[in-house]
């Protein structure tokens, strides 16, 4: 094993947080793309299929190296039905997701962005939206809007609108296998895929 492989596992060994993550030194790659460090490798990966990088491994959260337990999954309401405590503990674990995939994205100064945060406790999934909008007055008008599991930290879904507010050029896209045909249209998709965005965004109490 090399110097620099023997210190890249020696990192990874004492290393806690995220697997996949990034930050500004990532030669200008905006992460928001869904291109991450894999801090196990140190190699740049991607959870998008972007073009020049190979896919990434599942995201988990890794203690000392070591992988943590899953949240156990609920396959449905009706099968069981989680407590209101349970929720609570759910929703506040997958807010806390949110802040800390929103730290693993590059935001410069001109980009507005926005985090949300949602649990479904019919699915017992975590749903995280982060929205990045160019501030006023920047030259490029540009928002892309993604929406990940909280749990893996992959990107299931995301719009992008670039240009002026009068005449943008807007487009959507769902990763993975879905039920819906959003492909297509004038839109390039963007109505569908935000359709679909929101719908796993609504809280179920409201």
């Amino acid at each position: 094993m090399n110097v620099k492989a023997k210190k890249q596992e020696q990192e990874w060994q004492h290393y806690t947080g995220w697997q996949l993550d990034g930050d500004l030194n990532d030669s200008g790659v905006r992460l928001g793309i869904g291109v991450l460090r894999d801090k196990k490798t140190g190699v740049l990966c991607t959870t998008s299929g972007y073009p020049g990088y190979s896919a990434c491994p599942p995201q988990e959260y890794v203690v000392n190296g070591q992988p943590t337990p899953a949240l156990k999954v609920i396959p449905d309401r009706t099968q069981a039905l989680s407590t209101a405590t349970e929720v609570f503990n759910s929703r506040t674990k997958c807010a806390q997701l949110g802040l800390e995939l929103a730290e693993t994205m590059m935001r410069g100064s001109a980009i507005h962005g926005v985090t949300i945060s949602n649990y479904s406790a019919k699915s017992n999934r975590c749903y995280i939206t982060l929205e990045d909008t160019s501030r006023l007055g920047t030259p490029r008008q540009h928002t892309l809007r993604s929406l990940y599991d909280g749990e893996t930290g992959e990107l299931l879904a995301e719009v992008e609108s670039k240009g002026p507010d009068s005449k943008p050029t807007v487009s959507g896209h769902i990763f993975g296998d879905v039920d819906i045909d959003w492909r297509g249209g004038e839109d390039n998709g963007f109505a569908k895929v935000n359709t679909y965005i929101d719908e796993r965004m609504k809280r179920e109490d409201q």
